[in-house]
């Protein structure tokens, strides 16, 4: 029971279960562990994540983010179950979810800079001239 991304659907199996599997294009690092972590709360469905043969719930993502070594190229299926089958709930959950996980992975062609450090060092450029 799989079910893949097409233009950002996902499929439902059984009573109470969304199902929806991608490949990661960046690396999942602490903060976006703790985003994530937060994210859950805003849905009263169980998302559980499947990453090779570790399954975890994502409320605890926070804590096992680096066992799990999300990476480029890596399968993550995520779970979403609302435990009073509410689908709209899920739908919104998995859907919500999945949405910000993509948005948070850090592409390894990503160069992070503070604002106020490329200000500075733009600053000192031009004195340097």
């Amino acid at each position: 029971m799989v079910a893949t991304r097409a233009a950002g659907r996902h499929r439902r199996y059984g009573r109470g279960m969304h199902l929806e599997q991608f490949t990661a294009e960046g690396r999942l690092d602490a903060d976006a562990a703790e985003e994530l972590t937060w994210e859950t709360t805003r849905y009263a469905s169980r998302i559980h994540l499947t990453v090779g043969d570790r399954r975890v719930l994502a409320q605890n993502l926070a804590v096992c983010w680096d066992e799990l070594d999300i990476g480029p190229g890596t399968v993550v299926l995520v779970e979403v179950a609302d435990p009073m089958g509410d689908a709209a709930g899920e739908q919104r959950a998995i859907a919500g979810f999945v949405t910000k996980f993509q948005s948070l992975q850090k592409r390894p062609d990503q160069v992070e800079r503070e604002p106020w450090l490329s200000r500075f060092a733009a600053a000192a450029h031009r004195r340097l001239r």
